[in-house]
């Protein structure tokens, strides 16, 4: 639905504004999401059958099929969630500033 009473700019569109807007009011909120995120991938990473084990007992496979803890195993072992401890802040700044810097 639009609403035509609230006034808006192209600017108010921008999904980097709106991240960095939110991050800067909510820093702590932001933390601790970073934080869960982390935790969660270290525990794929570390005890995927754990995790699997999780998934199933809690009900997030699939509700039209039984829950299979066969499945779910098998797809945690088959993501590589250790792979962000790889990551170069670095690059990612140098990336992100050539990106930025390049005319649309």
């Amino acid at each position: 639905m639009l609403n035509l009473g609230v006034s808006w700019s192209p600017d108010s569109l921008d999904p980097d504004r709106r991240i960095r807007e939110y991050v800067r009011n909510y820093s702590v909120a932001t933390k601790r999401v970073l934080r869960a995120i982390l935790k969660a991938a270290d525990l794929c990473a570390n005890d995927p059958a754990g995790a699997a084990q999780r998934l199933v007992a809690g009900g997030f496979t699939p509700r039209y099929e039984a829950p299979r803890y066969d499945d779910a195993l098998e797809t945690l072992s088959g993501i590589p969630y250790d792979k962000w401890r790889e990551y170069d802040a670095e690059d990612s700044v140098r990336f992100t500033h050539c990106a930025c810097a390049r005319p649309v």
